[in-house]
């Protein structure tokens, strides 16, 4: 009963979040603490349960043969779910050899480019590529060039951008091509009222202070319309807007995304389950740690299916399916770590690979994003030292 309990604890949180998805969504402030707080909850978890659960007397050899294989097992695997998460909603787009014309419809989670263009219309973007693109970025360079001798800051600045625009460009000639979908449409036009709004809080600053929290603001909109210009892959921690009513939507799941998003629940339920079977105290650190995380990736993953169709009942359907994997892969790593307890060198090497896939989701995804968003806010950069100290005090009371 212990058991279904430390795994039921993230598995629940995750259900939360998805069910938030349906008519909310975090601000992104918010959001930015509860990364740093989780990140210094796992970090604690990490150092303070799992580390010493490897320290094992298999002997020198043993132990660093059983340590690295389970390094190089939890590397292949996080970034290979990497992988397949961001490269799913491309590879189900598909595109038509020899046009350029996609094959779904656009929708909420479409872009304005898909795939790499092949066959006539790959040597048709390759004419272009040479004949309009490299030039332009050859006198990028030279303008480049120019303003680095100047020693000018802002014509330096220029340069840069206006070469990043041309790399874009360049980019966009090299894929196929699909007009924006009303939903991103609505965000942009959304986004383009806040925009105005910044430009009349650039206006009416009064102070060094202001104006440079007025053009931050700025700056933010202004990635939230390119956000929407360009193709978003799922992210765990980049929540998408809801869909305004009337936009149709194309009613295709992105089954990729979902069998990534189960596959790294039950990733983590194995985790809380390994870490039960050798301490309970490490477990329920593991369980606590693992809530945060696992209710964003809820409201993420919800937010995401919720723009691909309007499906009520499939949205529940799918949305469940972590949370379930979470609670069977738990139980199943309980009666598995049980089992390896009699094969050391094995159990050290599932240790092992449950710390990788843990700081990967710690440094890959947690604190880059959260760094995003805070900038230099304390206030928010803070919060990955309170998330640790409380991962220390609860392993304190709980031991």
């Amino acid at each position: 009963m212990e058991s279904l309990c430390v795994v039921l604890a993230p598995s629940v949180t995750m259900a939360v979040g998805s069910l938030t998805a349906l008519g909310a969504r975090v601000p992104p402030k918010v959001q930015a603490c509860t990364q740093n707080f989780s990140a210094g909850l796992l970090l604690s978890a990490v150092a303070g349960e799992l580390y010493p659960l490897m320290d094992r007397d298999l002997g020198t050899g043993t132990s660093v043969v059983a340590i690295t294989i389970g390094f190089a097992l939890g590397l292949a695997f996080m970034f290979g779910l990497e992988a397949v998460t961001e490269g799913g909603e491309e590879d189900e787009d598909g595109e038509t050899e020899g046009t350029d014309t996609p094959k779904r419809n656009a929708s909420s989670g479409s872009s304005m480019t898909c795939g790499l263009l092949e066959g006539e219309a790959g040597k048709r973007a390759m004419q272009v590529f040479s004949k309009e693109i490299v030039p332009l970025l050859e006198e990028d360079m030279r303008q480049l060039d120019q303003a680095v001798a100047a020693k000018s800051r802002d014509d330096i600045d220029s340069a840069l951008h206006s070469s990043m625009f041309h790399v874009d460009k360049g980019m966009r000639s090299l894929q196929c091509k699909s007009p924006l979908d009303e939903f991103n449409l609505t965000r942009m036009r959304f986004h383009l009222d806040e925009l105005k709004g910044n430009t009349g809080e650039a206006r009416a600053a009064a102070g060094v202070k202001a104006a440079k929290q007025a053009l931050k603001d700025f700056q933010g909109t202004l990635e939230h319309i390119h956000g929407h210009a360009e193709r978003q892959a799922f992210c765990r921690w980049k929540v998408q807007a809801i869909p305004p009513t009337g936009v149709e939507l194309s009613e295709k799941i992105p089954w990729a995304v979902v069998a990534a998003v189960t596959a790294d629940g039950g990733v983590d339920g194995l985790l809380i389950g390994l870490a039960f079977a050798a301490n309970p105290t490490a477990g329920w650190a593991m369980s606590i740690a693992t809530c945060i995380e696992m209710g964003f990736l809820g409201l993420s993953f919800c937010a995401t299916l919720t723009n691909a169709t309007r499906n009520k009942a499939k949205v529940v359907m799918i949305a469940a399916m972590p949370p379930l994997a979470l609670v069977c892969a738990g139980l199943t790593g309980t009666v598995v770590g049980g089992l390896l307890q009699e094969i050391p060198a094995v159990f050290v090497s599932f240790i092992a690979f449950s710390i990788v896939a843990l700081l990967f989701l710690v440094t890959q995804e947690l604190l880059t994003e959260a760094r995003e968003v805070a900038e230099d806010n304390a206030f928010i950069n803070s919060m990955i030292f309170v998330g640790l100290l409380g991962g220390i005090l609860l392993s304190k009371l709980l031991g």
